[in-house]
């Protein structure tokens, strides 16, 4: 292999890196679109979507929620823990 075939291969790959934007990631749309005032501890069906059955909050990457609508979703679901609408853990079952 000569050196110019070593620099041509090298310009091939170097044009599959992704240059540094200073962003990680990429950009993701909301998969599920609420409103904020949808968004309540007493909307206890829509709450359950966003739990597991072993009880714990869905991360954001799963849900495709934006941040602001992770964020009011956390609080609603642990003020409806906290006023027992919503269960803690899966183990009160009989």
């Amino acid at each position: 292999m000569s050196v110019e075939n070593k620099i041509d291969d090298d310009s091939k790959f170097n044009s599959l890196i992704r240059p540094n934007t200073g962003k990680r990631g990429r950009i993701r749309a909301a998969r599920i679109t609420l409103d904020p005032s949808e968004i309540s501890h007493k909307n206890i069906v829509l709450l359950k979507t966003f739990v597991t059955p072993g009880g714990r909050i869905l991360s954001r990457r799963l849900t495709g929620l934006t941040a602001l609508q992770q964020r009011k979703i956390r609080s609603a679901i642990k003020r409806a823990r906290i006023m027992a609408l919503l269960p803690f853990c899966d183990t009160h079952k009989k």
